[in-house]
């Protein structure tokens, strides 16, 4: 590969982007009409939060995935309380979708990292990104085809990984379900906040209206919009089209999902927060029925601001659930390792790295 050319390529193709992006923000920007408020006085309560990691190992016949999550109760006046889980799954069938696969695994094991939080009577529970991410999934076609069928079974043209796949989506539903009735008989609202999201809700809708080709996020446009600002974005429902759900939401609902008493659990209100003048905002989901408590929820991100623009609660959760590259190499030497012995010396060339991992 020519490295002149390369170069040449990405000045040309920056540029061109760069000002096309000059253009149309600040009609983007002119053109967005939203209420900005001021930010309440910072009122921490105490509250759950957690976390999760996942990295997949790959080997030339086995892929190794590991999962971890964490989470941490944060009350006021005393020692932080933690709940956390680490778990090693092992394919040894090449699956093409097996990130999506290995996704549901943390997720599920987060979402059972909040339910252990409820023992502590959190005030409210915060779940690193949005809610809206997690009631209607993003999920292979394979996977899709099984989960509108009536009994859900694999079919001959279907794998058994498939099969797995579709078995841990619906294990993390019914997880996800049982948090969200949980919270809601408790009065516990459940919190999604979104470190850098990239949606655009906002931005879509703008962009339609202007006919821009270029859909800018909604934490750009909000963050250069109050830029120097704080303050927060009133609520809106993040479905701006309530009559429009996902394929896979509907389906879901439809198996009798995201509902208690007769109200749905899966409909949420979108906020964006810029806690410190020259950050970023960041995104902020929760239920519907908890808007009742947005100014507390409010009051209490304010309150636990790391004072460079987002909260506390992140830095720890994080630091607990992280797969850190000391365990990954520590789980590659444990594997190889294992092919010494002579029941296990036929494993040495499945565990072998594979070529692209040695050439690079």
């Amino acid at each position: 590969m020519e490295v002149d050319k390369v170069v040449k390529k990405i000045l040309e193709s920056s540029t061109e982007i760069i000002d096309k992006i000059s253009k149309q923000l600040p009609r983007h920007l002119k053109n967005l009409k939203i209420n900005f408020k001021e930010l309440p006085s910072p009122v921490p309560s105490e509250i759950g939060a957690v976390d999760g990691g996942n990295h997949v190992i790959e080997f030339m016949g086995l892929d190794v995935i590991l999962v971890s999550a964490a989470g941490i109760y944060f009350p006021l006046n005393t020692q932080h309380q933690s709940v956390s889980d680490f778990d090693v799954h092992y394919l040894t069938e090449m699956y093409r979708n097996i990130q999506n696969y290995a996704g549901f695994l943390r997720d599920t094991m987060e979402i059972q990292q909040a339910i252990e939080l409820l023992k502590f009577q959190p005030k409210m529970i915060f779940l690193d990104g949005t809610l809206s991410r997690l009631t209607a999934p993003s999920i292979p076609r394979t996977v899709w085809a099984l989960l509108r069928q009536e009994e859900g079974k694999m079919t001959e043209d279907e794998t058994p990984m498939v099969q797995r796949h579709y078995n841990v989506l619906l294990t993390f539903v019914e997880k996800l379900h049982e948090l969200l009735v949980r919270c809601r008989n408790q009065n516990i609202p459940v919190v999604g906040v979104a470190k850098d999201s990239r949606v655009s809700l906002l931005g879509k809708t703008l962009g339609n209206k202007l006919k821009d080709d270029i859909k800018l996020s909604d934490v750009i446009l909000i963050s250069e919009k109050f830029r120097g600002q704080t303050g927060y974005v009133e609520p809106f429902p993040t479905n701006l089209n309530p009559n429009e759900v996902s394929q896979v939401q509907q389906r879901l609902r439809e198996l009798g999902f995201f509902n208690h008493k007769g109200e749905w659990l899966d409909v949420f209100y979108t906020s964006y927060i810029i806690l410190k003048a020259g950050h970023p905002a960041f995104r902020v989901e929760i239920p519907s029925w908890a808007l009742d408590q947005w100014h507390k929820i409010l009051e209490t991100i304010h309150g636990w601001h790391d004072n460079n623009g987002f909260i506390i609660p992140a830095h720890h959760t994080h630091k607990e659930a992280h797969v850190p590259p000391d365990l990954i190499e520590l789980v590659t030497k444990i594997l190889q390792g294992s092919t010494s012995t002579e029941k296990s010396k036929e494993l040495h060339l499945m565990l072998r790295e594979k070529r692209r991992t040695v050439i690079g």
